[in-house]
């Protein structure tokens, strides 16, 4: 049962109750009251701030337009009006970052949208039997790596500055220190959390354990939230090159990719070494990273600096939040509709060559209209070791993620490049089981809304994160009101 605050209770009464409302209604009733709650901080459309954050998504297939946006500006607030927001039964949105581009993912068409941007706390401390940085999940990545860049720590985190802490976290997170050190969410300390009966939680190994377990990869299902804990580790500045090659590389770089994946290959002899590959039609680009600053060109990954290059190289040593910023600035452009799809595989050179030539067959057709990119990403031995405690199931082997990106202009062409995107992930997927290499975990930060994210983690993790959303939101505030997202289900 619900426990409602006076104030919110004296307010929902003012406002007389007819028998159930209609969803606009409780919209509108919700917006209401909280603008009574929190005049400041609540934005009607009439408001001169409502079209920026209405629009302030990454990708505009996430614009939409909300009956009323909120910025609370602690945990507090947002506990109220999340309360507010169950009692009054309305539809709703959260918006940590806003990067993904699912529709409905951080924003909302006629409901209230929760803008968690004032959430932006960094703050080190010790914590935990160590040194660790408590973020507050409205901070986009490349604000938490400057805040700590001034002390040569970091922590994991995203790799593109404008994606929020929020969503990464919770969707499992891939980090430029995952080879090392696993994924963004097995690195967690704690969350702080809000739950639907607007009880603020804490939840770690020793409280709450479920809900932390739950917590890391089962996004959105069981509250907001408000703040995370993760250990920081010392990382003065990193080793990179950007090495950028013809299409006629594309088979030599896969097959050196997954000879670089392979037991005792450079990724699992070098741990502090990753590595970013990004397939267009026109060249691949390879960014080479490692956390050390020890050698100018590492043994590791000498098989690529044997391949001849498009264009000169680029080496250099800088602080990490420099180069997180030129990967952010070098992946920027003026395409404003995105879709992102995932699927996973083994490795392989055949079968990554095999990839790429149904993704290239497919997409050509329409480069006129959008530009295509295709990433693979490469899974190693200690992310799945050290996932053992989430609910993501991952499995015991090394893979890889294949990310495919479509990015264009004009919505007359939203369907069109969904139903491609569908048909390429179709035709991977058989193509893999067909070798023998399928792996069904899909990886939700780079999920579109119609992959079945939660399914892949397989049907016990499944259960238990229902069981878990059952118990900490017994109303199913998360399930019936929450406009999008990757939900258990009822």
């Amino acid at each position: 049962m619900l426990k409602i605050p006076l104030a919110i209770l004296a307010l929902w009464s003012s406002f007389g109750s007819a028998g159930p409302p209609a969803e606009s209604s409780r919209a509108d009733t919700a917006c209401r009251m909280l603008g009574r709650l929190f005049a400041a901080d609540t934005a009607a459309p009439s408001n001169s701030s409502f079209t920026t954050l209405a629009t302030e998504n990454w990708s505009q297939t996430s614009w939409l337009t909300p009956a009323c946006i909120i910025t609370p500006h602690t945990g507090a607030a947002t506990a109220r009006a999340l309360q507010a927001i169950a009692r009054a039964g309305a539809p709703f949105a959260v918006r940590s970052g806003g990067h993904s581009p699912n529709r409905g993912w951080g924003n909302v068409d006629g409901g209230l949208l929760v803008d968690l941007q004032h959430l932006d706390t960094v703050a080190l401390g010790t914590r935990h039997g160590g040194d660790v940085v408590a973020l507050g999940v409205g901070n986009r990545w490349g604000a938490v790596y400057s805040a700590l860049n001034g002390n040569g720590v970091a922590p994991l985190g995203g790799r593109s500055p404008g994606v929020g802490v929020g969503g990464l976290v919770t969707g499992g997170g891939l980090s430029l220190l995952s080879n090392q050190r696993g994924l963004v969410a097995d690195s967690v300390l704690e969350f702080e959390v809000v739950l639907a009966s607007g009880k603020r939680v804490v939840a770690d190994r020793s409280r709450h354990s479920d809900l932390f377990w739950a917590l890391k990869g089962g996004s959105s299902n069981f509250g907001i939230v408000t703040s995370v804990t993760l250990p920081v580790y010392p990382l003065p500045a990193v080793w990179f090159s950007v090495l950028t090659f013809a299409p006629n590389a594309t088979s030599t770089l896969l097959a050196t990719l997954a000879a670089l994946q392979a037991p005792g290959g450079g990724l699992d002899a070098d741990p502090s070494s990753d590595i970013e590959i990004g397939i267009t039609h026109s060249s691949t680009t390879v960014l080479l990273f490692r956390s050390q600053t020890d050698q100018a060109r590492p043994a590791s990954f000498s098989a690529f600096f044997a391949i001849p290059t498009l264009v000169p190289p680029q080496f250099g040593v800088a602080p990490y939040s420099t180069l997180l910023g030129l990967v952010g600035a070098a992946a920027s452009g003026a395409a404003a509709r995105h879709e992102y799809r995932t699927l996973s595989t083994g490795i392989g050179a055949e079968l990554y060559g095999d990839v790429v030539r149904i993704w290239k067959d497919a997409t050509a057709p329409y480069e006129g209209i959008a530009n295509f990119s295709l990433v693979p990403q490469p899974v190693g031995a200690r992310h799945v070791r050290k996932a053992r405690g989430n609910p993501m199931g991952l499995g015991d082997a090394p893979h890889t993620w294949w990310g495919i990106f479509t990015d264009w202009a004009d919505p007359e062409h939203d369907d069109t490049l969904r139903q491609l995107g569908q048909d390429i992930g179709r035709k991977i997927d058989a193509l893999a089981q067909a070798q023998g290499r399928h792996v069904p975990y899909i990886f939700m930060n780079d999920a579109a809304a119609d992959q079945e994210v939660l399914q892949s983690y397989g049907a016990a993790n499944l259960q238990k994160l229902r069981t878990v959303s059952r118990k900490y939101d017994p109303q199913r505030v998360f399930q019936k009101q929450q406009y999008g997202g990757f939900k258990v289900g009822v």
